[in-house]
């Protein structure tokens, strides 16, 4: 065993070429897929030193691939699959480990084979009675199908992920004098000066030649370029509107009315007197008084108030109430009900038979319900495919759109200028997402003067549609003549936008002179902000009026948090507008409050190691360099699709 020379190794030479002939051994036996075909070692990724061979490539893809499927309720389509971006997903996933890897080599991270072995007597599963049972160790791994080249190697870089990561999370938590330092500077106090300068105050460009309009259409021509935009006819197939076709007998009718006549007649309702009384004591006297004496002596006694109920319905009461009202004979009196915060007797009046209604008063309503059934039945949907199937036979036969709506009673919705990258001029004639994102996609894979497939609603499924291409708008650049106006117009704000600029500029340049030069401006406003004013979200009111007019939490914080005393910048805060900031003054008090400290330690103690790992990860790949074959991972790929 492998093992035993990793915990008891040998200095003589015949243990080390026995040594070596047994790990030769593992390579060629226990991971033999390695080296099989020789033309599949060719690299199709390498990062820095680190080779992913084709057929490594190969076997990685499927396996991640195969994980992808599993973890799906659905079953997984290659369209879905390329949908979700799967093969860059797979490969940036396989691209990563490699990337651990080769950060692991050049670290010069090492797992001593006693390591393993000590790991591997260690794992309960491989022990009897708490002792390392070699028969089950063997045993096991052979029920696995892994070999234990295999299974080492995965000890192995779990162990070497383990160093590589946990000195970074494990050196995250933040010391006290840290926390002390950083609050205090959260918490010191800036003094900021800040003016708006709105673009179009500048001075418009003297002397606007048609040569000087024409110099910038031709070197801004890109940005006047207006995208391939499509007009088209929307078929809609509503089935809806083919049960009126469908035909109901007389003798239908009849039979439905004398199968179902008791389902016409009304229900029953009764009328009420209902006595309502403030304490149960009172309602209990009445309830005893109408039991004793006659009805109308007892109710010219009660000063309480009686409200008459006609008509109701059994289910106009709560279950309890109901069952006991609806079964009292006329002229008696139900039990004393509390009902929210009142007390209330019921005495029934009159009880209004249902009315059977005739055939002819329900006539028009057994028809719909008969129409309806028939709606849901395999002879309607045979008739609607066959309808679809006169759609595409009659587009498959050259006819128009027009045509083919006219043919089959279909309706057209016509929609011009549809963008490849907004749905919005369909929003207003299909509310259902799903099915809008289907039908925009395809109205840019429709040739002009065709039909798309047939495409069922998601949202109904009594709805269906076709899209006809009628004209393709292609990507062009108007005219200068067509859109002077428009380049006039970003001429000038381009020219006022420089001049704005250079103004600022000039103003900040001379850190001496900044301030003095922000104060003179009519609209400068002082300020005076700490970052844990936006942490605690405190009442400072000068937050309040800055936000106001920047509207960006982003700049504010960066400015409490890199600007320093006498630094200034400015900002770009509306198409229009860049705020002028200047910092005067920084107060910072000596030692951080309670107040600060707890924000700190709730953010610093709590966060997510996972999160320090991304960050490490995005950090060890940008110092490696990765080459990709396209070739190679093209042709493995796509012998695994």
């Amino acid at each position: 065993m492998i093992l035993r020379f990793f915990s008891n190794s040998s200095k003589s030479i015949f243990a080390k070429i026995l040594f070596s002939a047994i790990i030769l051994s593992f390579c060629l036996f226990g991971i033999g897929d390695i080296i099989r075909h020789v033309s599949e070692t060719k690299t199709a990724i390498s990062v820095g030193q680190y080779k992913i061979s084709a057929e490594q490539l190969y076997r990685e893809y499927s396996q991640m691939k195969q994980n992808i499927k599993t973890m799906r309720e659905q079953p997984l389509t290659e369209e879905d699959f390329n949908k979700m971006n799967g093969k860059e997903l797979i490969l940036s996933n396989i691209i990563d480990k490699a990337v651990e890897n080769e950060t692991i080599r050049q670290i010069g991270i090492i797992v001593p084979r006693k390591s393993l072995a000590n790991i591997i007597y260690s794992l309960p599963e491989f022990q009897t009675n708490g002792v390392f049972d070699e028969k089950l160790y063997v045993s096991l791994l052979r029920q696995s199908g892994m070999s234990e080249a295999g299974l080492l190697l995965q000890i192995k870089n779990s162990i070497s992920r383990n160093q590589l990561f946990h000195p970074i999370i494990s050196g995250y938590k933040v010391p006290d004098f840290i926390k002390n330092k950083l609050g205090a500077v959260y918490e010191s106090d800036k003094t900021i000066h800040m003016t708006i300068f709105n673009i179009n105050d500048a001075k418009e460009p003297d002397n606007l030649s048609n040569e000087t309009l024409k110099d910038y259409y031709e070197n801004n021509k890109n940005n006047y370029k207006q995208q391939e935009t499509r007009n088209i006819a929307l078929l809609k197939l509503d089935y809806t509107k083919f049960i009126n076709e469908i035909k109901i007998t007389e003798e239908e009718i009849e039979e439905y009315y004398k199968n179902n006549k008791d389902a016409f007649k009304g229900v029953e309702t009764r009328d009420f007197e209902r006595f309502e009384f403030s304490t149960k004591e009172e309602a209990n006297n009445a309830y005893t008084k109408f039991n004793q004496e006659s009805y109308e002596k007892v109710k010219k006694k009660l000063t309480t108030e009686c409200q008459l109920l006609k008509e109701m319905k059994k289910e106009e009461f709560p279950s309890d109430v109901a069952k006991d009202i609806f079964s009292i004979k006329e002229d008696k009196v139900s039990n004393v009900y509390f009902i929210g915060g009142k007390y209330y007797i019921y005495l029934l009046k009159k009880i209004n038979k249902p009315i059977e209604k005739s055939i002819s008063e329900i006539k028009k309503e057994i028809k719909t319900i008969i129409q309806n059934e028939k709606v849901n039945t395999p002879e309607f949907y045979s008739s609607i495919k066959e309808i679809k199937n006169k759609i595409d036979d009659s587009f498959a036969a050259g006819k128009d759109v027009d045509k083919v709506a006219k043919e089959t009673k279909a309706e057209i919705i016509n929609i011009d200028n549809i963008n490849k990258n907004s749905d919005d001029n369909i929003k207003q004639y299909i509310t259902d997402n799903d099915t809008r994102k289907e039908i925009q996609e395809t109205i840019f894979l429709t040739n002009e003067n065709q039909a798309s497939p047939i495409i069922e609603s998601k949202e109904v499924d009594t709805v269906s549609y076709v899209v006809w291409v009628r004209k393709i708008n292609k990507e062009s650049i108007p005219a200068l003549d067509k859109i002077k106006d428009k380049v006039k117009q970003d001429y000038i704000f381009e020219n006022k936008n420089k001049t704005t600029l250079e103004k600022m500029n000039e103003i900040i340049s001379d850190k001496k002179q900044t301030l003095e030069k922000i104060n003179k401006i009519n609209n400068t406003k002082k300020f005076v902000i700490s970052k844990k004013d936006l942490i605690t979200k405190s009442d400072n009111k000068d937050v309040e009026e800055i936000m106001k007019q920047i509207k960006s939490y982003e700049i504010l914080n960066e400015v409490l948090s890199i600007l320093h005393k006498n630094d200034s910048k400015y900002y770009r805060i509306s198409q229009n507008e860049y705020a002028l900031i200047h910092v005067s003054n920084i107060k910072q008090p000596k030692q951080a409050s309670n107040t600060i400290l707890y924000v700190l330690n709730k953010y610093l103690n709590n966060s997510i190691a996972n999160d320090i790992i991304t960050l490490a990860k995005k950090d060890f790949k940008s110092r490696q360099k990765i080459k990709r074959n396209e070739k190679i991972i093209d042709e493995r790929t796509k012998v695994n699709d």
